[in-house]
């Protein structure tokens, strides 16, 4: 990315007007669109700084001044100034700084208002990007810091991947509509994404910093590349430009290409695994273009173009031992013909100091794509471990689902063979005392509840059943009751429903009258709309019948009633004959 303003960049009294706007929701919003992960990308950007001891910082681009105050919070010795385009946001900040040693003052980060190495430490959070000339407000930056100061920037980069690919669609489509109608600026949220859309990759943004002056560390990648910290240290001695001097060492190779080519191949092809085609290859091309750059004083352009093949290289997996080694083998090339070319021994100190910067920031450029691609994989294997994690407990998921699923059937299955068994057993049963008892014992024997009553009222309207329980549950007649039918059978009969007691305990109608017994469901027989008597059941378990269950007592039921109403029938046609003979 070149000094020139961003593309598509928004002049500052727009920008300005745009930010006034939504300054009084502007905090609420970021919380709520990020969904809160603003908060912990802003507090990862002031740990970068790495603090210590007293001093000042610059908070660039400051917003409301929420980096601002995270940095003095955690930092209470040190000063804060903050710079922003809006008042209106100034207002707001000034409100949350208060209490703390920070002023804040509207300005340009490209025209910054202080003097010359005047604060410790600089920061932005999501403003590079708003800036016409990025460039220009990096070296701006670099001036007012002391040496060895740091800046830290935090900034949205173009994602990628699946996750890049849904959260440009979320930035794209969702929220500059959420965010337009919570602002009431529909267009201010359409500009975020645009302008992340078209700010620098997080390799080109490096370089930038790197050409403004700052010697740059790896970037920490965040949220799986929707964001990135970049931090870039003010050199202890500013580093001069050897671009003229570069210029006079290709002078005095340019003669010697051919020797100069010649003993490069002849160091490097021992040394190396490859061809020595290859080797061949890859110096003649390497030095020719080298050559070209410096002869033109293109060394950032050249610089540059490296950075972006190391970072694809890194990417592939390639190994940076051998073009290292070749680096300073080159070096060693070029000794003899300096020696012979300059004409003094400060202009031959001068030139070899100038090939060993050049060296040094090109070995840089390496090991930093190196470093941030390990950190790339890094995180790509936390987030691959973390994806697994949750395929687990999905899967985890899903097999207690189908072990649900799998209760459920045989749960059913037991239903219809309960239906099926007492169809069997009752339907040629024609006393009708005997086909009470052979229902709950069949009812019982099949679902092995704990207690099972078939229960019918008389002519007087009092209970008679036949019970059938698990062993030590033995009651299996009863005579008549005494009184009115109380407990959750009354209740049934009363209601004319069904009635499920999860757990008896709990239940003010219930009766003990079965010892262990935690949970009932009583259905009741009806025959032509008039309640005739109760199926009750009792089990030894909580919360042990569901609604399967009571469909199913329901179809027992109501077999029943038509095979208790027929054996009736039945019995009195036997006393009529009787009674006839």
């Amino acid at each position: 990315m070149s000094g020139a303003p961003t593309p598509g960049a928004p002049e500052k009294a727009a920008v300005r007007r745009m930010f006034d706007q939504i300054a009084p929701r502007y905090d609420v919003l970021n919380r709520l669109l990020s969904a809160g992960s603003d908060v912990s990308w802003r507090r990862k950007a002031v740990q970068a700084l790495e603090l210590n001891g007293a001093g000042r910082v610059l908070d660039l681009c400051c917003g409301t001044g929420d980096v601002l105050r995270e940095v003095l919070e955690r930092n209470p010795q040190h000063t804060g100034v903050g710079v922003d385009l809006s008042e209106r946001m100034l207002e707001l900040g000034r409100g949350k700084l208060r209490r703390l040693a920070a002023s804040l003052c509207s300005g340009d980060v490209e025209r910054l208002p202080f003097r010359d190495a005047s604060f410790d430490a600089a920061v932005v959070a999501f403003g590079i990007r708003n800036v016409g000339e990025p460039r220009v407000a990096l070296t701006e930056v670099l001036r007012v810091l002391r040496p060895g100061g740091r800046l830290v920037v935090l900034e949205f980069a173009p994602p990628e991947g699946v996750l890049g690919r849904l959260f440009r669609l979320y930035f794209e489509h969702v929220l500059p509509r959420v965010g337009g109608w919570l602002s009431g600026s529909r267009e201010a949220y359409a500009y975020l994404p645009a302008s992340v859309q078209r700010f620098a990759t997080p390799d080109s943004f490096r370089f930038l910093m790197a050409r403004a002056g700052f010697r740059v560390r790896p970037p920490q990648r965040l949220t799986a590349g929707i964001a990135y910290v970049y931090c870039g240290d003010k050199l202890m001695i500013p580093a001069p430009d050897h671009a003229e001097t570069l210029k006079k060492v290709v002078g005095y190779l340019v003669p010697h290409r051919e020797a100069l080519l010649e003993s490069w191949i002849s160091a490097l092809a021992p040394l190396s695994e490859a061809p020595e085609e290859e080797v061949r290859r890859y110096c003649t091309t390497t030095l020719d273009r080298l050559l070209e750059r410096l002869a033109v004083g293109a060394v950032e352009s050249l610089l540059e173009n490296e950075a972006a093949a190391a970072g694809e290289a890194t990417r592939v997996g390639h190994s940076f031992k051998p073009i290292a080694l070749a680096i300073r083998m080159l070096d060693r090339c070029c000794v003899p013909h300096l020696v012979e070319g300059c004409e003094s021994r400060e202009e031959l100190a001068e030139c070899l100091l100038a090939l060993d910067e050049l060296a040094d920031r090109r070995l840089e450029l390496l090991l930093g794509a190196q470093e941030e691609e390990m950190a790339r994989r890094l995180i790509e294997a936390e987030e691959t471990a973390s994806r697994a994690q949750e395929r687990s407990r999905q899967l985890t998921g899903l097999n207690t689902e189908l072990q649900r699923a799998q209760a459920q059937s045989r749960h059913r299955a037991d239903q219809i063979g309960l239906l099926n068994e007492v169809t069997k057993r009752v339907a040629a049963v024609l006393d009708p005392e005997e086909l009470l008892q052979s229902a709950a014992d069949s009812i019982q024997g099949r679902l092995g509840h704990t207690y099972v009553a078939v229960v019918v009222l008389d002519d007087d309207g009092v209970l008679v059943g036949r019970w059938a329980g698990r062993e030590g549950v033995g009651r299996r007649s009863s005579g008549p009751t005494q009184n009115p039918a109380g407990g959750v059978i009354g209740r049934v009969i009363r209601k004319r429903a069904p009635q499920v007691v999860a757990d008896v305990s709990r239940d003010p109608d219930y009766h003990a009258d079965v010892a262990g017994t935690c949970s009932e469901m009583a259905v009741p027989l009806i025959d032509a709309g008039e309640v005739v008597g109760v199926i009750d059941f009792q089990s030894e378990r909580e919360d042990a019948f569901d609604l399967d269950d009571v469909a199913a007592a329901e179809a027992v039921a109501e077999f029943l009633v038509v095979a208790l109403r027929n054996a009736r029938l039945y019995a009195e046609a036997r006393r009529a004959r009787g009674a006839a003979g």
